[in-house]
């Protein structure tokens, strides 16, 4: 976590398997340090699991009242206040835990490719209009330089090979009505702020509804030839969503 002189805080978080990745991602952390500017501060923790999924709400678990008044619920406490729990009381909590638990989830998404480099004057002008950002929103940007620009934009359904990063805005939440209201108008203001850099591709990992032909964008010239893959392999459309590619293409009316 970096705390910066003007008063932004930034967090870094960094997963590492000791078993898998013992080494870790050495370069990107110490490239850190060349990132953020002098004289901000920093500081590390090293929560464990149960600590990452309770006090980041990454896996949320609803506690109903029968829950609650077990003793699952002092282990709740006892890891948000960074105790060390037992191995019974670990055991007791998996034990109580169960995927009909899980909360229910607001989540959308929506991302610009960036193909030029940004100025200074325009880089101050986005950090003007992260003001009064929500909690629950994420500004998530991808570099999409090396390995991914050595292959041609028509190779395969990745589209998106001579762009330098991928820019995406995020809400993910519970969904109540006035926290999802605020996330979204927030989410909405800082999209119109960012056009100016916008490419015209999108990351078709993630649904993005509002866009009219969101085809045009999440595969561009490769379009034609998935749609001729998909009228082979699922000619009566087995597969659905509100995404799916179509078998035929409909050309809009002029």
């Amino acid at each position: 976590m970096f705390s910066l002189l003007r008063g932004t805080t930034v967090h870094l978080l960094h997963i590492q398997d000791p078993l898998l990745q013992p080494r870790s991602n050495a370069a990107l952390l110490k490239a850190v340090s060349t990132i953020f500017p002098k004289g901000a501060e920093e500081s590390f923790s090293y929560p464990n699991y149960f600590q990452f999924v309770t006090t980041t709400g990454y896996a949320p678990i609803e506690y109903p009242r029968e829950i609650g008044r077990k003793p699952v619920y002092k282990l709740k406490v006892k890891l948000i206040k960074g105790q060390i729990p037992t191995d019974a009381e670990l055991h007791e909590l998996m034990d109580a835990l169960s995927k009909d638990l899980s909360a229910k989830r607001y989540f959308k998404s929506k991302s610009l490719f960036v193909n030029r480099k940004i100025t200074k004057s325009e880089l101050d002008g986005l950090g003007k209009s992260m003001k009064g950002m929500p909690p629950n929103i994420l500004i998530h940007v991808s570099t999409q330089t090396g390995a991914v620009q050595r292959h041609a934009r028509n190779e395969n359904a990745y589209v998106h090979r001579n762009s330098t990063f991928n820019l995406s805005v995020r809400y993910e939440g519970t969904p109540k009505s006035r926290a999802v209201e605020l996330g979204l108008k927030w989410m909405t203001k800082f999209w119109d702020a960012i056009q100016f850099v916008d490419s015209g591709e999108t990351y078709q990992n993630y649904a993005d509804l509002d866009i009219k032909h969101h085809y045009v964008r999440n595969y561009k010239r490769n379009f034609g030839k998935l749609v001729d893959t998909k009228r082979k392999w699922d000619p009566q459309e087995y597969f659905q969503t509100e995404l799916s590619l179509p078998i035929q293409i409909h050309h809009p009316h002029h």
